[in-house]
């Protein structure tokens, strides 16, 4: 337990105690969660003559917030995978539900100057 959800403050800041929390989250409540799904999918679905292999328990975590990277940190994510040439625009554009651009099918690489040395 991150002893600032202990009460000891000396060293919080927003930041760090974001992470903590997700942290925490993601090692308590996450794992807890599938060991009930495990349970349920063992037990349950077997136990109502539904087949386990084409029918599963699983929580659904997307909307909860906690667990979740942030905006920022998704979106430069996305801007470091399209300036090394991973992702194209268009590949961003669709995890948002946008429609693709002419502009954007081919990779954009951006590429940092480098100081040429006197030799």
């Amino acid at each position: 337990m991150p002893t600032v959800f202990l009460g000891e403050l000396e060293n919080a800041t927003l930041a760090n105690v974001s992470t903590l929390a997700r942290f925490l989250r993601r090692n308590t409540i996450v794992p807890e969660l599938r060991l009930i799904e495990d349970s349920l999918n063992r037990s349950l679905v077997p136990a109502v003559g539904l087949s386990p292999s084409e029918y599963r328990f699983r929580f659904d975590i997307s909307e909860i917030e906690a667990l979740n990277d942030s905006e920022d940190s998704l979106v430069a994510r996305e801007v470091s995978l399209m300036a090394a040439g991973v992702v194209t625009p268009n590949e961003v554009r669709a995890r948002h539900g946008l429609a693709p651009e002419p502009w954007g099918e081919e990779p954009r690489v951006t590429t940092k100057p480098v100081a040429a040395s006197a030799n």
